[in-house]
């Protein structure tokens, strides 16, 4: 076997124990609600990997958590672009797809992520909501009108995803438009729900 061939077939394997790994992590964590319970053994029981496999890519459950996180945010965020790939998604779309797709939140919102989970899904939809808001008259700077928006989105996901909560999506995004499309019409300058919607689904 050529030596590209050999390491491309290395790097697979990496990435596939990789994978083994951090979807054993993230079951495990809705499972037992937090990591606190559970140990690497278990993590590589679930995974059907070696334990030694584990440390030669992590160091310890935190580092392996956040890798996963941040992995499952991304896998996350490419479908849901590749399921919009012309048209702009609204709040309804997106409330629609974490019902479909919903591990990463469960795991990170749900007293069971990190605080530094946390930041990175702000973080990165901060940066999703690529808003042009400067053609707008904005009464308050634009990046606390962004995580204003994010912030608001992520708890109304937090309080929906938990057992006991078995909203629909058309009341949740009901719940979404009374709790936030007031102030963002103060805030825009603008007269409509309607225009305020517009403006959430442009792209820069």
């Amino acid at each position: 076997m050529k030596t590209e061939q050999k390491k491309a077939h290395k790097d697979r394997r990496i990435e596939r124990t990789k994978k083994f790994l951090r979807t054993a992590i993230l079951d495990l964590a809705i499972e037992n609600n937090g990591i606190n319970r559970i140990t690497v053994k278990d993590i590589v029981e679930e995974a059907d990997v070696a334990r030694s496999s584990f440390y030669v890519h992590y160091s310890d459950m935190e580092e392996l958590l956040y890798d996963a996180l941040e992995w499952k945010l991304g896998e996350f965020l490419d479908g849901f672009q590749k399921k919009y790939p012309f048209q702009p998604a609204g709040v309804r779309d997106l409330l629609e797809y974490i019902s479909q797709k919903p591990t990463y939140f469960m795991v990170m919102l749900n007293s069971v992520g990190t605080i530094k989970g946390y930041e990175l899904s702000q973080r990165i939809f901060v940066d999703f909501l690529a808003v042009p808001f400067s053609q707008l008259k904005l009464s308050v700077p634009e990046d606390v009108v962004r995580f204003h928006i994010i912030g608001n989105f992520l708890n109304l996901v937090s309080w929906w995803l938990k057992p006991e909560n078995n909203q629909s999506i058309d009341e949740m995004t009901s719940y979404w438009q009374e709790l936030v499309m007031p102030g963002l019409i103060n805030v825009f300058g603008v007269s409509s729900r309607k225009e305020v919607a517009d403006v959430l689904r442009q792209r820069k």
